[in-house]
C-alpha cells in the first residue's frame, strides 16, 4: 500500500471515530522529507483530535538506509535534527530550521 494511502486512512479512521488511538508502526523519518512528514502527521492527528500516535526510530538495516541516502553512522544526529525540526513547524509561525543535515525556511 502506497504511503499516501495510509495517511488517508488514518486521516478517514480519525474522522470517524472518536475513541480509537491511530499510530504508526517505526516510521524511519531520517529517510523522508521532514516538512512533508510533519504536515502529513499534523493533519492526521488534527483529523483524529489528538489521538494519532506517531512512532519514529532509527532503524538498523545498513545497506537499505545507504540505498535510501542515508549515512548508517549518522541516523541518530538525523532523527534527532528531523524531530528538532519538525516540532519548529508544529509550533512556529514562521518555521526554520539549520542544521547539519536538516535545513529549510518556511515562510
Amino acid at each position: 500500500m502506497p504511503p499516501w494511502t495510509r495517511s488517508w486512512c488514518w486521516r478517514a479512521a480519525g474522522e470517524a471515530t472518536k475513541t480509537i488511538k491511530l499510530g504508526t508502526g517505526v516510521a524511519l523519518i531520517q529517510q523522508r522529507d521532514v516538512i512533508q512528514t510533519a504536515k502529513l502527521v499534523a493533519s492526521i492527528d488534527q483529523a483524529s483530535h489528538g489521538r494519532f500516535r506517531f512512532g519514529i526510530g532509527g532503524g538498523w538495516n545498513q545497506d537499505e538506509m545507504e540505498d535510501h541516502g542515508t549515512v548508517y553512522a549518522t541516523r541518530f544526529k538525523r532523527v534527532r535534527e528531523s524531530i528538532e525540526a519538525m516540532k519548529e513547524i508544529w509550533t512556529k509561525e514562521r518555521a526554520e530550521y539549520h542544521g547539519e543535515f536538516v535545513k529549510f525556511d518556511i515562510r
